[in-house]
């Protein structure tokens, strides 16, 4: 009996007192848990085990910087591409032209045979009028050489727009170049998928720059830029834009303004008149 005593209090005082106090194993998310805490609150046991706490910790404010960057840049883009057109990348099909609303009134094509008129300011070898189709349209200070197409009114009453970024629209239901009253072309400004277009420059144009109608026979005429106006597009005078005027003259229509996502266009419209000199 002696004997077994002595033995049991030998295997007890063999046993270290860290060991006899010792908890039970950890286990799971929370062993992870607790473990991370007593690290954290008594420091890391060795040097490699701070390094590897000074990665993670580095590693996750990176994270959580880059994924505020991120959500900062998503909210300010929209304000960012709106501000203006130079900015914007071309989305959607931009009308660069009028609708004529109902109830007013449209204007009246001018049909009249060609006759000789005497044009202010202009050489006594000013070409006269002429049944050649239009070929081209020339803004020498603005280095465009650009095509025109003839386009009308859509079923909606609405001026057709130019198919092509480069090429300028001569509208039929106004007058001819070489002939008395008022010829309206119209251009883009940009154009999806490609940007700049023929009339990207001629928010620059000054007043007393040319402007030349060519035909297909070589025929130019000569205009002088008399205004160039801003208008709100929704509250623009269309007759006053695109109506018969008292001097031979010929007008450019193109967009202005801030682009709006939402419709899919520009709010404004940038209208240059110029008369006739030679």
């Amino acid at each position: 009996m002696q004997r077994r005593s002595w033995q049991r209090v030998h295997r007890t005082a063999s046993v270290p007192a860290a060991q006899r106090t010792a908890p039970l194993p950890r286990a799971g998310a929370a062993a992870a848990a607790i473990g991370w805490r007593d690290l954290l609150t008594t420091g890391p046991s060795s040097p490699f085990a701070a390094a590897a706490v000074l990665i993670t910790a580095g590693l996750l404010a990176a994270a959580l910087a880059f994924g505020a960057f991120r959500a900062v840049t998503w909210l300010t883009a929209g304000d960012r591409h709106g501000s203006t057109h130079q900015a914007a990348v071309p989305e959607s099909t931009r009308t660069t032209i009028y609708t004529i609303a109902p109830g007013r009134p449209s204007p009246t094509p001018t049909a009249e045979a060609p006759t000789a008129t005497a044009v202010p300011g202009a050489s006594s070898h000013a070409p006269g009028p002429n049944d050649a189709a239009i070929e081209r349209l020339v803004i020498p200070d603005l280095g465009v050489d650009a095509p025109v197409v003839v386009r009308g009114l859509d079923a909606h009453r609405v001026m057709e727009a130019p198919e092509q970024p480069q090429e300028v629209v001569w509208y039929d239901f106004t007058s001819f170049p070489g002939r008395p009253g008022n010829a309206v072309f119209s251009g883009h400004l940009d154009y999806p998928a490609v940007g700049p277009a023929v009339f990207w420059d001629l928010p620059s144009i000054e007043v007393g720059e040319l402007i030349e109608v060519v035909l297909t026979d070589g025929t130019t005429y000569q205009y002088q830029v008399v205004s160039k106006t801003v208008y709100r597009e929704a509250t623009a005078p269309v007759e006053q834009i695109v109506g018969p005027t008292p001097t031979e003259s010929i007008t450019l229509i193109t967009c202005a303004g801030i682009f709006d996502r939402t419709i899919g266009r520009y709010e404004d419209r940038l209208v240059v008149r110029a008369e006739r000199v030679a």
